[in-house]
C-alpha cells in the first residue's frame, strides 16, 4: 500500500477563498502535499482551473464541493453533479446522500461541532440523522491547532460514538484553507492509502474504502496481521487475537512538522469507548508490534507525544473492524 498526504478542504475566489486555482495549487505543493480537494462552497466552476494548475505543480486533484446549508456543511468529493443543495432541511439530508453517491460521490460532515449562529452560518451541524453508516467519512480534524480546539475533541468523542455502534466512517482532517497558512500554527493532513498510481478515482476509492489516516506529524504506518495475512485501516480483521504493527515514516513531511516542534511518545491502540487497550513507548527506526487477546470491535492506532510543548495527539488511523466470522 502507497500512501499519500492530502488536503480534503479547500477553497478558492470561486467561493468565499483568497486563492486563485493557481495559488492553491502552488501552496498545496510547498505544504509538500500528493494531492487535494477542492471544494468551494455550492459551486464547481473552479473545476477546470484547478486540475490544470494541480497538474502543472505536480499534484493529484478530487473536484468536488462543500455542501454549504443553514444546518451544516458537508462535504462532497468526486461528484459535481448533485448540487440541489437548498431543497435539503434537518431531516432530509439522507434523502440526498445515495443520490450523490450514484453519481461517483463521497461524503461527509466538515467540521461539524465548530461554533454555528451568530459566528459562522451553518458551521454547526444540526441535521437529524438516523443512519450514520450512509456516510463515507468524517472530518474529525479541523482548521489550525487542531489538537487544541474543543469542537475537534467534541467530533472525536462523536467519530468514536457512531464507530460504537457499528458504523464504518474513515476519519479526515481539513484545514478550511480558504488562505495562507498562519506562520507558526500546527495543521493536519489526511493521508491516503491506494495500492497504485495516484489518481481521482484512486483517491475517491481510498476514502471509500476508509483507507486513511490523519496526522499533523509523521505517516503512521500500520497493519493489523492474522495468520500471516496484513490488513489495512479500513478493513476487517477476522475474531481472536491480533497482532498490530506499528511503525511511522519520519522522513516524508518532515521538514513541515519537525518546523512545529512535534515529538511522537507513545504509541496507543484505542478501542469500543475510546479505552485504550495498548501503550508502546515510541521508538525510531523498526516496527512495534502491540498483541491483542481478541480483535474488538473496532480499533484504531493513535500517536501521541510533545506538539510545540503540550502533550496533545499526533496522529490517528482508521479503524480495523471486527468481522462478524472467519472467512
Amino acid at each position: 500500500m502507497k500512501w499519500f498526504a492530502a488536503e480534503m478542504h479547500c477553497h478558492t475566489v470561486h467561493s468565499d477563498g483568497n486563492f486563485t486555482p493557481a495559488q492553491l495549487a502552488a501552496s498545496a505543493r510547498e505544504f509538500g502535499l500528493d494531492a487535494f480537494c477542492l471544494t468551494d462552497h455550492n459551486t464547481v466552476s473552479g473545476r477546470e482551473g484547478i486540475q490544470a494548475e494541480a497538474a502543472k505543480n505536480g499534484l493529484c486533484v478530487l473536484p468536488g464541493t462543500e455542501w454549504t446549508t443553514y444546518f451544516g456543511h458537508m462535504l462532497v468529493q468526486g461528484c459535481v453533479s448533485c448540487l440541489d443543495w437548498e431543497a435539503v432541511s434537518k431531516d432530509t439530508l439522507e434523502e440526498f446522500i445515495p443520490l450523490i453517491q450514484r453519481a461517483g460521490g463521497v461524503v461527509g460532515p466538515a467540521h461539524p461541532f465548530r461554533p454555528g449562529n451568530p459566528f459562522g452560518t451553518g458551521c454547526h451541524w444540526e441535521y437529524r440523522i438516523r443512519n450514520w453508516d450512509c456516510f463515507d467519512f468524517y472530518e474529525v480534524l479541523s482548521g489550525e491547532n487542531p489538537a487544541r480546539r474543543y469542537y475537534n475533541q467534541r467530533a472525536l468523542a462523536h467519530w468514536t460514538s457512531l464507530l460504537d455502534q457499528g458504523c464504518k466512517i474513515a476519519p479526515t482532517s481539513g484545514i478550511d484553507w480558504h488562505r495562507p497558512l498562519l506562520e507558526g500554527a500546527v495543521y493536519a493532513s489526511t493521508w491516503l492509502g491506494v495500492p497504485g498510481e495516484l489518481t481521482p478515482e484512486a483517491m475517491r476509492e481510498a476514502l471509500k474504502r476508509g483507507r486513511t489516516a490523519v496526522s499533523t506529524g509523521p505517516l503512521p504506518l500500520v497493519s493489523a496481521f492474522e495468520n500471516g495475512e496484513e490488513h489495512y485501516p479500513g478493513e476487517t480483521v477476522p475474531p481472536g487475537p491480533a497482532e498490530i504493527r506499528l511503525a511511522a515514516d519520519l522522513d516524508r513531511r518532515g521538514e513541515i512538522w519537525r518546523k512545529w516542534q512535534i515529538i511522537p511518545r507513545e504509541w496507543r491502540i484505542a478501542g469500543p469507548g475510546g479505552e485504550i487497550l495498548y501503550r508502546l513507548p515510541f521508538r525510531e527506526g523498526r516496527p512495534q508490534t502491540a498483541l491483542l487477546p481478541s480483535m474488538p470491535l473496532w480499533c484504531r492506532a493513535e500517536l501521541f507525544g510533545d506538539v510545540q510543548g503540550e502533550e496533545a495527539l499526533i496522529a490517528l488511523t482508521s479503524p480495523f473492524y471486527r468481522a462478524t466470522s472467519k472467512a
